[in-house]
């Protein structure tokens, strides 16, 4: 099961989404859905595992203020059970979990810290974003300016945000595995993408 810690979560932009929302006031968000995959590749195949988490329908009260410029979250986190990945085979899912070291550190977390607006936006129903996020993975955190994001206004009361990053196993300290008498090696490159699914409502 997935796990939302959120402490305060504060909004800096209008989005179509927010229509009717007065500035100042205080909402519910809930957290109805996430998708996070990770895809890799070895010197000889290239492997991608997916968890979908529903929400624990635990609504989420926040205060927010908005600006033209940014979203910014304080304390957004989404915990993620490493063996609950599916990547097609029990095999594979075995081999993902040895090298993220999943016996040892469970959980890869991914915290959502800020969505850039960037000035050249002319979209109403999808926003083409920057964002600032950390991952983390076998205990070790990294921070990351994901460019390929977007904010997609679904319904009048829900949104999803999406994107993606490259990054590299040994950020987390973890050396690129070997199997098979050095036969098949797991190269470096991960690369990360995830969706969130939200719905807000007026308290």
């Amino acid at each position: 099961m997935i796990r939302y810690k959120f402490f305060l979560l504060t909004f800096y932009f209008i989005l179509p989404i927010f229509h009717g929302y007065a500035q100042g006031k205080q909402h519910t968000v809930q957290v109805l859905s996430s998708e996070i995959s990770i895809l890799g590749t070895t010197n000889v195949n290239q492997f991608s595992c997916t968890l979908n988490e529903s929400g624990d329908n635990e609504a989420l009260r926040v205060s927010s203020n908005w600006d033209q410029k940014r979203l910014t979250f304080n304390g957004l986190i989404l915990s993620y059970d490493l063996k609950g990945f599916d990547c097609g085979l029990k095999v594979m899912n075995t081999d993902f979990q040895e090298i993220l070291h999943a016996d040892e550190y469970p959980e890869m977390k991914l915290e959502i810290r800020i969505i850039h607006i960037p000035a050249s936006n002319n979209q109403i129903a999808i926003l083409e974003v920057n964002s600032d996020v950390s991952v983390q993975i076998a205990g070790v955190s990294r921070r990351f300016l994901v460019n390929e994001g977007r904010v997609i206004n679904i319904a009048e009361d829900e949104l999803i945000f999406e994107g993606q990053q490259q990054m590299k196993i040994t950020d987390f300290g973890i050396t690129p595995p070997e199997k098979y008498f050095g036969m098949v090696k797991v190269n470096d490159e991960l690369t990360v993408s995830f969706s969130v699914r939200m719905k807000v409502e007026t308290l």
